[in-house]
Order: C-alpha cells, then sequence, then structure tokens
C-alpha cells in the first residue's frame, strides 16, 4: 500500500480526498472505495474542497510551472480549469464560504522571504489581489471561519510564528 496524506473530508462527510503517488484520490467513508482524481505524471497537491462539495481546488506544477487548478470532484476528466494566471503559483489554497473566490499563499513581491495570502476569483481567469500587508512577514495556511466572516492564517508578522484573523477584503 502507498503512502497516503493531506486527507480532508467533503463538506457534507461521505468523502475523504488526500494526496497518493503524486495525484490527488478520494475514498467513500462508508464503502471504502478509492478513486483517483488526478493522473498528471507531476505533483498533484493540497486539495481543498469547495463548499457545495462539487469540485476540488489543488496545487499542480503541470505544464512545468506551479498553479492553482480547479477540477470536479469527480476528477480531472469531468471539468478541469487553471485559476491562476501563468507565473503566480501559490500553495494552501482554501475555497471562501460562498464558493466564488479562493484564497492563498504565494511569493509575488520583491521581499526574498515574504509571502502574502492572495484573493482570486474561483472561475479563473482573473488576476489575484493581495490581502495581507506588503511586508517582509511569511503569512501561509489560511481558512475561513465557518460563517465566511473571518480568515485565521500563519503568519511570523510579530517576529514568531502566530495565529492572526483578518477580515476576507
Amino acid at each position: 500500500s502507498r503512502t497516503k496524506s493531506y486527507p480532508a473530508f467533503s463538506p457534507d462527510g461521505p468523502f475523504i480526498s488526500y494526496e497518493s503517488e503524486g495525484d490527488i484520490w478520494t475514498v467513500e467513508v462508508a464503502t471504502g472505495k478509492s478513486q483517483r482524481l488526478t493522473t498528471d505524471w507531476r505533483l498533484d497537491r493540497q486539495a481543498a474542497w469547495s463548499p457545495d462539495g462539487k469540485e476540488i481546488a489543488f496545487v499542480s506544477d503541470r505544464w512545468g510551472r506551479s498553479n492553482i487548478y480547479v477540477m470536479s470532484a469527480n476528477g480531472e476528466r469531468e471539468g478541469l480549469r487553471v485559476v491562476t494566471p501563468d507565473g503566480i503559483g501559490g500553495a494552501n489554497p482554501v475555497w471562501s464560504s460562498d464558493g466564488k473566490s479562493i484564497v492563498f499563499a504565494a511569493a509575488l513581491d520583491e521581499h526574498f522571504y515574504s509571502r502574502g495570502l492572495y484573493n482570486i476569483s474561483a472561475a479563473g481567469g482573473g488576476q489575484p489581489q493581495r490581502i495581507t500587508p506588503t511586508d517582509d512577514a511569511r503569512n501561509s495556511w489560511p481558512t475561513f471561519f465557518p460563517d465566511g466572516s473571518r480568515i485565521a492564517y500563519v503568519s511570523d508578522r510579530s517576529g514568531y510564528l502566530n495565529i492572526w484573523t483578518m477580515k476576507p477584503d
């Protein structure tokens, strides 16, 4: 059996997504039946379910550059789109509560160690908007409060790694 990592429950609970063999898989909790959702030879990782459970965002370096993609919860063959523009990359994607946008971490400014949080349309085709201050801080692992009113994230803005919160805008 191959290593399985980064499990995440679907919003309503019947499935768990996970990473194995460089791809994203799901397993049905009730039956144990697994399904491979991605089949690219590059690494697909950091799966994040949409609030309605119909789509999954993930990070991949397919086509030689890292981007955030969204696929159908049934797999990339039933629907796949790139969300971030070329050269943007990104990590730790998380969906907004309404499913209209994705927040992610990326190193896109002139500060060498800086990593900001950005918001982009889940539909793709737009430009990401930075939502953390432009400074030397490393910001990562965003997650939305259940009601969507705030985002919690990890930052070293104070000189130490702490959990911070902010409004989504």
